[in-house]
């Protein structure tokens, strides 16, 4: 179903109203790596923030869904996968 929305025109880092929030962010909170993967290899931008300030990686650090995001984003960026999160922006509040 994807693969045909996207070859139908579809904007695949449309966010929705409420939350700001991509399909690539709704994979990453549902732990669907393969969706997340699926994604990826077709552009989807991981840089992209919610309504909140927070990107896809903040997003899987919050709901402790990392492991969903390392294959897919190891592999589709070509690189070792590492986060700019440390301690201390996963405990700070807000």
């Amino acid at each position: 179903m994807m693969e045909f929305l996207i070859s139908q025109g579809c904007d695949i880092d449309a966010q929705t109203a409420d939350k700001k929030e991509t399909a690539l962010f709704r994979a990453v909170v549902v732990a669907a790596p393969d969706t997340v993967k699926f994604l990826l290899s077709k552009g989807a931008k991981h840089d992209v923030v919610n309504d909140e300030g927070q990107s896809v990686l903040h997003v899987a650090a919050h709901a402790g869904e990392l492991d969903v995001c390392h294959p897919p984003f190891e592999l589709i960026l070509g690189r070792v996968f590492f986060l700019t999160l440390t301690v201390l922006d996963l405990c700070s509040p807000g």
